[in-house]
């Protein structure tokens, strides 16, 4: 009796628990590349971008700055809410970048999103924003006023 079995071992002639195990093998090497090509494009334009924003005192001031490369004053927006800090941030991947040509493209149009708790004191109604050298500065003076203490609330 003739083996049933090919040269080729990417298309077996019959089925069986070893063939099985090489189809899972290959399938795991499958998505294990994915998660690798994930891991590396974590800058492309297809996956969110989050910025560094480091939160800081200076003296009577809290000093929020976000790094955003690359961004221009109108892509950004900054709101405060109810002791909440918004920035967010897109941009659009302009017509003159789409020609072909490209071997990998990873800058283009992005977006993203933080938001911030904002200390107690923080005045919100005084908030500036400076976007220079592609370094966004947030500036929030602390209140005159203190933060209304802590009070027990009766349960009916």
């Amino acid at each position: 009796m003739a083996d049933r079995r090919c040269d080729d071992r990417s298309r077996p002639s019959y089925w069986g628990p070893a063939n099985m195990m090489q189809d899972m093998e290959r399938a795991f090497d499958s998505v294990r590349m994915k998660i690798g090509d994930l891991a590396y494009s974590a800058g492309s334009a297809l996956s969110p971008r989050i910025p560094a924003v480091d939160v800081k005192e200076e003296g009577e001031w809290y000093v929020v700055e976000a790094d955003l490369p690359g961004l221009k004053r109108e892509d950004v927006s900054v709101e405060v809410g109810e002791g909440t800090l918004y920035i967010k941030a897109e941009k659009a991947e302009s017509a003159e970048q789409s020609g072909e040509g490209y071997l990998r493209k990873e800058r283009g149009s992005m977006s993203f999103y933080r938001r911030l708790s904002l200390p107690a004191d923080a005045d919100r109604e005084h908030v500036n924003a400076k976007l220079e050298d592609g370094v966004l500065r947030i500036t929030i003076p602390r209140s005159n006023v203190p933060p209304e203490p802590h009070r027990r609330v009766d349960v009916d």
